[in-house]
């Protein structure tokens, strides 16, 4: 990134994919930073799509209900509330979520029972619980 938080690998550098390096090393042949290819992806979708005509199926329960969890999300904000997943506990954002029962600072206890749970191996931003 640059000093002012821009990717140096952007569109107008054409994400400066290499060739060779898509030929022998990397699908993408963007670098191995998903971060990088991820942005990528999101901008080169193009124009957003008319999807008044849409026809989904029961294939794609999952896509109607991220829209309306979306949906719901954004009515929260406009109505000054908290959206759906905002964590404000900086213990809790420091703790990977998936191994939190709910969305709630880890005890010690909490945090063997993790330590457990993965066989010692996740290793959160904090060392131990409360620093």
């Amino acid at each position: 990134m640059t000093p002012d938080y821009h990717f140096i690998r952007n569109p107008s550098n054409r994400y400066l994919q290499d060739r060779e390096e898509q030929r022998t090393a990397t699908f993408t042949g963007m670098g191995s930073v998903f971060i990088v290819q991820d942005a990528a992806a999101n901008e080169t979708q193009g124009p957003i799509q008319d999807r008044t005509k849409e026809r989904l199926g029961a294939a794609d329960m999952s896509i109607v209900a991220g829209r309306k969890l979306l949906l719901r999300a954004i009515r929260a904000a406009q109505e000054g509330r908290e959206p759906p997943g905002v964590i404000r506990d900086p213990l809790i954002n420091a703790s990977d979520p998936i191994f939190l029962k709910r969305n709630v600072a880890p005890t010690a206890e909490t945090w063997e029972a993790i330590l457990l749970e993965t066989g010692g191996r996740w290793v959160g931003s904090l060392s131990k619980v409360g620093e």
